[in-house]
């Protein structure tokens, strides 16, 4: 499915667009799911630091008669979202210089009166549905968390285990020999990655890095030598994991 974001200035063109988008997407058999869209570029980039989103093909309106233009949104968006299409809606076409100047590297223009617009929509859904389809079958997994407004993806191999912090409403991530700490809760990476393994109320593990347990002293070690304690009630579950 196809994550789409917008931000136009012009409410009535922002919201025909989104219909042409979604009738067109049928007509070629895509799906698609418009995610957000906005007139006004703050709220733009106040969605963008206030939700962790990793894919999305993104189609900004270039002039936005703001101090922000949508340059400055393209700029945030390759900043935040390791997965990003930009495709850029202008009424004047020598605005798409600005574009090759800032390094931006759109996937296309979209030239709001031109004739063959729908016909371009058409090619870039189906040439998007074709690279998500790719980059599905090929993507390995990854952790995905974010402190302040940087975003962060770890493979899972680099990932020992996650314990609850000190501070509330934060966790710790140790991984990459390094310990990671930001805001979430152990439930809300428990119920989103099947990689993870609870075996303590503090701790999650990747059964994936352990190197060793030690049973008498409730110890779980890792490839790291770090490692995290597990009860009494967890031996059975640890037993299964690696007993075999």
């Amino acid at each position: 499915m196809l994550k789409v974001y917008l931000c136009d200035d012009n409410a009535k063109f922002l919201d025909a667009f989104i219909l042409k988008l979604k009738r067109l997407s049928r007509e070629v058999k895509v799906t698609l799911e418009v995610m957000f869209s906005a007139t006004n570029p703050v709220d733009f980039f106040y969605y963008l630091e206030s939700h962790q989103v990793e894919r999305g093909i993104f189609f900004l309106d270039i002039d936005l008669k703001h101090q922000i233009t949508g340059l400055d949104l393209a700029a945030k968006i390759k900043e935040l979202v390791s997965e990003n299409e930009l495709i850029f809606l202008t009424a004047h076409t020598e605005l798409a210089i600005a574009t090759l100047q800032r390094r931006l590297a759109p996937l296309d223009f979209l030239v709001k009166n031109d004739e063959r617009i729908n016909e371009k929509i058409k090619e870039l859904l189906l040439l998007l549905d074709q690279k998500e389809a790719e980059n599905s079958k090929n993507k390995e997994p990854k952790f995905t968390f974010s402190i302040a407004s940087q975003q962060i993806r770890l493979e899972f191999n680099k990932i020992d285990f996650l314990e609850s912090s000190s501070i509330p409403h934060k966790v710790n991530l140790y991984a990459n020999g390094e310990l990671y700490q930001f805001y979430g809760k152990l439930q809300e990476f428990e119920d989103k990655y099947q990689q993870l393994v609870r075996v303590h109320k503090a701790y999650l593990i990747n059964p994936q890095n352990v190197k060793k347990i030690d049973y008498q002293q409730r110890l779980i070690i890792f490839e790291s030598g770090k490692y995290c304690t597990f009860p009494v009630s967890k031996r059975y579950i640890i037993k299964s994991l690696f007993d075999k």
